[in-house]
């Protein structure tokens, strides 16, 4: 079984986020590992797990706007730089 029909395999339909543990010849029982990955892949790809993360601590939305202003000076000032 060759990487994407394996990786086409380990979709599970109607789950956003998931892997199936696929089996193959060599390994009857299953490759949990390559299930692990594609896991972790696309839960890092859809950004569940910053939005979990940012929801641990509450921030104000002037806190939030003030770092998006600060962080746009910066850019503009290294832009001017170049």
């Amino acid at each position: 079984m060759n990487k994407n029909n394996k990786q086409n395999n380990s979709i599970l339909p109607g789950h956003a986020i998931g892997a199936k543990v696929v089996k193959t010849k060599r390994n009857p029982k299953g490759d949990i590992t390559y299930a692990l990955q594609i896991w972790k892949k696309t839960l890092k790809e859809s950004g569940n797990l910053q939005k979990l993360k940012d929801k641990k601590e509450f921030v104000k939305q002037s806190v939030i706007k003030r770092k998006q202003i600060n962080r746009a000076k910066y850019l503009a000032k290294l832009q001017d730089y170049e």
